[in-house]
This record gives structure tokens, C-alpha cells and sequence, in this order.
């Protein structure tokens, strides 16, 4: 048997108490046996003490009786010096019949006699260690005189306090004894304990693998057994839990990587799609092709939109949804985000309202972007849920926050049975089956709006009632900005696209490097009509060598590309350019990697801007116009 190398004996032990409580049963057993012993041994010295008188005094009686006739006092007296050598008397006294003393032996002739004992108790006797006895001496029932005889008890009560001490000796021996055999018993019986608290506290500490508990045939060593077998259940069961943290894990990277890859195949068809359609819809159209051509727009549309809310919903599930602070206008926001929902409202008959408590005199500090797409799918969700009625949206700062603003979407739409308001926010869910096959959607618009508004630091809440509207309400923190007076921040905008050069007549020299045919017909399609002069380039290493021959007013650089991807052909343009001290070319990424990593990517490269397909004509043209509108305005510089 093993013992620790350091026992603590504190009174919260089960070891502790064990010995404690057994201690205390054995002194009381003890004490009992021991007090027993001296109570039967005092009342067998009481009874030889009692035992001795009754034989002695009739003996001197007998033996005091005819010298007391006879009034022979010196044979009295001879009598009593006798009767005094015997062990255990202590003095003799005789008195006649007028209690005149005529013969003592042992008591001071000086002293008076003492008074007889009426009992005899022992313990009593411990101070004066002599029992009195007074007897008369009778002849024929006629009194002669009295006998006073003391038992002496000193040699008993030394006998009772060595048995006394003996006793309380062997007693405490025992418990000694007794003491050290528990805590020997007690040791061994806790051995497992010991070793099931210190491997808890190492399993408790992180290490799933302590030192095995000592097993045995016992209870306790069974227990033991039981343990270690749990700590190997519970390695083993951690393991698997990592293992499938860790699958996990690689599912969602791949998960990620999927939708980035499914993104990209099929923004590229519908840039074409979308884009074709602009192309076909600027032509001459009888009414009906036109109708249907609208038709394929919007359905288009609406794909996008499924695809970007499953791109969102991606990107919060893996955490990597990032927030700006830059200034903003909320009035001005809240007129760019409704104007396209007013089109879409009433088209459907309905109208939006705007509700607000003021005009502000100051930018606000938040991601306008997100707080945009917030509103815009609240909007929407009102817009595509209400059949007739009104919607309104509402903001204001609250009173006694004065950095927290409250916005508000209410409708007068089917409403929402209070059973179901608690899971309108869980992804993928709508409050009956029946309204994604009536108004369609993937349910995860109200997911993105409630997490967006968390991850900003603010609350989302809903009042609804069957067949009544609902109102969804957020609120969240925007600190205040520059006074608008002074202008707006504009370091949050796209990066200004330099200018290289004059362009050629009045169009921009453009190079797009692209490798998907539709795509290069569609952006040469839109480029040429506006009136700029484009060179094609296949890859990303046509591109450089295109790049290297001539300086282009911009380029348009997809990202990926056979032989050479865009960002690996955007780092070696920027390096020859570099190298020979050329100004840098305006470089947009034109992809349909649309995520913020992607971006960031793009920035990291040496890119100027991000132009995502599938892109509208409209963003196109308007890139294209910004930057002849700079050329022109540094031609006077020139």
C-alpha cells in the first residue's frame, strides 16, 4: 500500500471524520468499561470493609465482656492492645456503662471520641481515610459499656487508586492503540479516494489522460476500475469531439469555398444574361418582346438576390462579416435605399410613408452599408407580404439615448399569429409553409437583417397580429459625426481612378482582360456604345504584355484567368511600372468573386476599384464617365 507523501487530515475528510467518529466510540466504550469496573470494585471493597467490621467486633465484644463484669480494666486495655496489631484496625476505644473511658488503644487520650459513621461510603473516606463502628458490650442483654473501633482504609483506598490508575492507563494505551490502527485501516480503506481527487482535479485541469486510479476486489477498488474506465470513455469521447470540431470545420471551409465557387458560375452566366438583356432592351422592341425581356430582367434579379442573401447568410454563419465606422447622411441614405422599394411598392398599388424626427446637423459614425441592407430587406419583406394598404418607415434618436436611433417598417399585411413570431428570425424558416409557395423567398432575409443588427450592437423586436400588419423595430448605437456644414467624409468612397493620358478623340483606351467569351462581348458591347475604344486580352498574361506595349486609360482585369489570374498579372503590371517610373493605370477588378475577401485581395493587389458581375449597364457606363471626366479635368493641367 502506497501513502501519499503528504497527508492533511482536515475535518472536511471523509478519512478525518472516519477516525474521528470511530475515536469517540471507543473512548465512550471505554470510559463506560473502566467506570463499570471501578463501581464493581468499590462495592466489593465497601462489602470486605462492612464484611471485616461485623467479624472483628464480636470478637472484642466476647473478648471485652467478662473483664468489663469484672471490672479488670487492665485486661481490658491488654485486650485492645492486642486486638490494635491486627491489619486494619486503626484504633479501640472502651467506655462503661456511664461512658467513662476505662481502656483505649490507638486514639489520643486527649481528644474526644468521634461519632460513629451512620453509613459507609467509600469515596467518602477519602480525606479521613478510617471507618467508625460504635457497638455495645452486653452481658445477659444488660449494657456494660460501649465499643468504638476506626477500620482503617488506607491500604484500600491506595488499592482503588491504583486500580483507578491502571485502568485510565490501559484505557488510554488502548485508544492510542486503537487510533493509530483505524488511522492505518482508514488510510487504506481511502486509498482510492485519494487517488480519485487528485486524478478529478487533473482531469478538471485538462489532462484527459491522469495516472490510472489503483484498482482492487473491494468496492473501493472497484470504484476505482469504474473511474478509470469513465476517464478512458472521456478521452476517447473529447477525441471524437475535436475530430468532428475539426470536420466540422473543414465542412464549413469547404461549405465556403463551395459558395464561393458556385457564386462565381454562376454570377459569370448572369452578367451575360443580365447583361445581354440590357443590351437587347436598349434596342428597338415591339411591346411584347419588351414585356418578356422585362420578365427575364426581373427574374434575373430576383436569382441575384437569392444568391447574395445565401452568400450573407454564409458569411455570418463562418463569422466573417466585418463591420466599417465611416460618416454617412442617414436622411440622405434613407432616400437612396427607399427610392428603388417605392418602384417596387407601387407596382403592387401600395405606398411607402416616411416617418423621421428631424433633419440631422451632423453625419453619423456607423456602416452604412449594412444598416442600408438592414432596411432594404425589412422593406421588402413588408412590401412582399402586404397586398394592399400602406407602409411606413420611421427613424429617430432616442430622447434619452443620444447615440442610440430607433427605425421602424410597419405594414398592413397578413401579419404574423403570435406561435410563430419567435421563429421568424431563424434561418430558413417562414411563419407557414404555404407562404414561401405564395410570396417565395428563402427565409433568410429577416436571419441576415436580426444578426446584422446584433453584430452593429443594437436590438431587433416584433408587433404583429394576424390579418393586422406588422411592425419590425431595431435600434442602433451611431455616435455622431462632423457637422454637415463642413462636407462629408468622403476617405469611405471608392478609390478616384488616376489619369494616365489623354484619351483617344473623346473615348477612354481600354484594356479588358477577360477570358469568358460572353463576358468580353457583353463588356465590349457596352464599352464601344459608349464610345471608347477597347483591347481584348485573353489572360492575365496577355493582359501585362498588353499593359507593357502601350499605357491604357483603364483596365478591366477579371480575377480568374487561364496561364495567368488577374491578381498575380495586376502585381507584375504594377511592378514593371515601377521599375521604369510609369504612372500606375487605373486597374478595376471585373469578377464574380463578390466576397470581402475577395476585395481585400483585389486592394492588397495593386487593384483601384471592384466592379462586381454580374454588373449593371448603368455602373459600367457611369465608371466609364468618371474617368473621362478626370482626364478631361487634368488636361489644362497638362
Amino acid at each position: 500500500m502506497s501513502l501519499p507523501g503528504k497527508i492533511r487530515m482536515p475535518l472536511q475528510s471523509v478519512r478525518a471524520r472516519f477516525l474521528l467518529a470511530a475515536v469517540l466510540v471507543e473512548a465512550v466504550m471505554l470510559t463506560l468499561l473502566v467506570s463499570n469496573s471501578l463501581r464493581l470494585m468499590n462495592t466489593y471493597l465497601v462489602e470486605q470493609v462492612e464484611q471485616h467490621a461485623r467479624q472483628i467486633t464480636p470478637i472484642l465484644s466476647a473478648a471485652t465482656v467478662a473483664p468489663m463484669a469484672q471490672r479488670d480494666y487492665a485486661t481490658v486495655q491488654s485486650v485492645l492492645d492486642e486486638s490494635l496489631s491486627q491489619k486494619g484496625v486503626s484504633y479501640l476505644v472502651v467506655l462503661d456503662a456511664q461512658n467513662v473511658r476505662v481502656a483505649s488503644s490507638g486514639w489520643p487520650k486527649d481528644q474526644p471520641l468521634p461519632v460513629a459513621d451512620k453509613g459507609f461510603e467509600l469515596a467518602l473516606k477519602s480525606i479521613d481515610p478510617v471507618h467508625h463502628v460504635q457497638t455495645p458490650i452486653l452481658m445477659f442483654g444488660q449494657r456494660l459499656g460501649t465499643l468504638y473501633m476506626g477500620m482503617d482504609l488506607s491500604h484500600i483506598l491506595a488499592a482503588r487508586k491504583a486500580l483507578l490508575t491502571q485502568g485510565t492507563l490501559i484505557a488510554l494505551g488502548e485508544l492510542m492503540l486503537s487510533a493509530v490502527l483505524l488511522m492505518v485501516l482508514g488510510l487504506w480503506l481511502t486509498r482510492h479516494l485519494v487517488d480519485l481527487t487528485r486524478a478529478s482535479r487533473e482531469v478538471t485541469a485538462g489532462n484527459l489522460s491522469p495516472a490510472p486510479v489503483n484498482e482492487g476486489e473491494d468496492e473501493l477498488g472497484q470504484l476505482g476500475a469504474a473511474f478509470n474506465a469513465m476517464s478512458r470513455t472521456i478521452k476517447q469521447r473529447v477525441l471524437d469531439l475535436v475530430q468532428a470540431k475539426e470536420q466540422a470545420e473543414q465542412s464549413n471551409r469547404a461549405k465556403s469555398d463551395f459558395l464561393a465557387t458556385m457564386s462565381h458560375e454562376i454570377r459569370t452566366p448572369m452578367n451575360g444574361i443580365m447583361g445581354m438583356t440590357d443590351l437587347v432592351l436598349d434596342t428597338p422592341l415591339n411591346e411584347e418582346q419588351r414585356e418578356l425581356l422585362g420578365v427575364v430582367k426581373s427574374s434575373a434579379t430576383s436569382l441575384l438576390n437569392i444568391i447574395n442573401e445565401i452568400l450573407d447568410f454564409s458569411k455570418i454563419e463562418a463569422g466573417k462579416v466585418e463591420l466599417e465606422s465611416i460618416e454617412f447622411d442617414l436622411d440622405q441614405l434613407m432616400r437612396h435605399c427607399l427610392a428603388p422599394l417605392r418602384v417596387r411598392a407601387q407596382a403592387k398599388g401600395l405606398e411607402i410613408n416616411t416617418e423621421s424626427s428631424g433633419t440631422l446637423s451632423t453625419y453619423l459614425v456607423g456602416d452604412p452599408n449594412r444598416l442600408r441592407q438592414v432596411l432594404t430587406n425589412l422593406v421588402g419583406n413588408a412590401i412582399k407580404f402586404t397586398s394592399e394598404g400602406l407602409i411606413t418607415v420611421g427613424w429617430e434618436c432616442l430622447p434619452d439615448q443620444p447615440h442610440r436611433y430607433r427605425f421602424w417598417v410597419s405594414d398592413t399585411g397578413i401579419g404574423i399569429p403570435p406561435e410563430k413570431q419567435i421563429s421568424v428570425f431563424e434561418a430558413f424558416t417562414q411563419a407557414d409553409s404555404s407562404t414561401t409557395r405564395t410570396y417565395g423567398g428563402t427565409g433568410l432575409g429577416l436571419t441576415i437583417s436580426s444578426t446584422l443588427v446584433h453584430l452593429m450592437g443594437g436590438k431587433i423586436s416584433l408587433r404583429s397580429a394576424l390579418k393586422q400588419g406588422s411592425t419590425f423595430e431595431f435600434t442602433v448605437p451611431l455616435k455622431a459625426g462632423r457637422s454637415m456644414e463642413l462636407g462629408p467624409d468622403n476617405s469611405h468612397l471608392p478609390v478616384k481612378l488616376p489619369a494616365t493620358g489623354d484619351a483617344v478623340g473623346s473615348g477612354l483606351r481600354v484594356l479588358l482582360v477577360e477570358d469568358h467569351p460572353i463576358n468580353q462581348k457583353l463588356a465590349i458591347s457596352l464599352i464601344e456604345r459608349s464610345g471608347h475604344h477597347v483591347t481584348l486580352a485573353q489572360n492575365g498574361e496577355e493582359g501585362l504584355h498588353a499593359a507593357m506595349r502601350q499605357p491604357f486609360d483603364l483596365v478591366f482585369m477579371d480575377m480568374q484567368m487561364p496561364v495567368m489570374d488577374g491578381l498575380e498579372a495586376t502585381r507584375a503590371i504594377r511592378a514593371y511600372e515601377s521599375s521604369r517610373g510609369l504612372p500606375h493605370m487605373p486597374i478595376v477588378a471585373m469578377t464574380a468573386n463578390a466576397l470581402p475577401s475577395d476585395r481585400k485581395s483585389c486592394e492588397d493587389a495593386g487593384m483601384n476599384g471592384f466592379l462586381s458581375k454580374p454588373f449593371k449597364a448603368n455602373e459600367l457606363r457611369e465608371l466609364l464617365s468618371q474617368t473621362q471626366a478626370r482626364l478631361h479635368a487634368a488636361e489644362p493641367a497638362a
